[in-house]
């Protein structure tokens, strides 16, 4: 039986393979970009589950640059970043059969907790896979 260590390597290396096959074919295929109506939609989708995040200015940047500085504060989002609305808009567009399947993801940090939070309140299964130096507190709050 393989360590502990020796299987996370085989499942690292194997997770590269996957992933790096999946871009290769995404690559090939036509994006599809959101259209302003999938921007509406997925307001409609968030509107009860994510915050409403303030918009600052500063008078200092202003000047700096040149130019009017609107400044989106996701830190007041939940999780803590923008890619809870990402996240969650996602696993809300997946059919009854797939959310009935789960999602996997691997992420050391934002991603996995906007996956991992999103998946919870939807009463879904999530696989979240880290690497081994991520940052402990990430962990803990993928972790719920």
């Amino acid at each position: 039986m393989p360590t502990q260590q020796a299987w996370g390597k085989k499942v690292t290396c194997l997770l590269k393979s996957y992933f790096t096959i999946i871009i290769m074919v995404s690559l090939t295929e036509a994006l599809d970009l959101p259209t302003y109506k999938d921007v509406e939609a997925a307001s409609v989708i968030l509107r009860d589950v994510a915050n409403r995040t303030p918009v600052q200015t500063s008078r200092f940047l202003d000047g700096e640059l040149g130019v009017k500085v609107f400044i989106k504060c996701e830190n007041f989002q939940r999780m803590g970043a923008f890619k809870f609305r990402g996240g969650f808009n996602a696993l809300s567009n997946l059919t009854p059969e797939e959310r009935a399947a789960g999602v996997l993801t691997y992420s050391s940090g934002n991603h996995a907790q906007a996956i991992a939070l999103s998946a919870k309140i939807l009463g879904m299964k999530a696989t979240i896979i880290m690497p081994e130096d991520a940052p402990k507190l990430k962990v803990q709050a993928t972790m719920g």
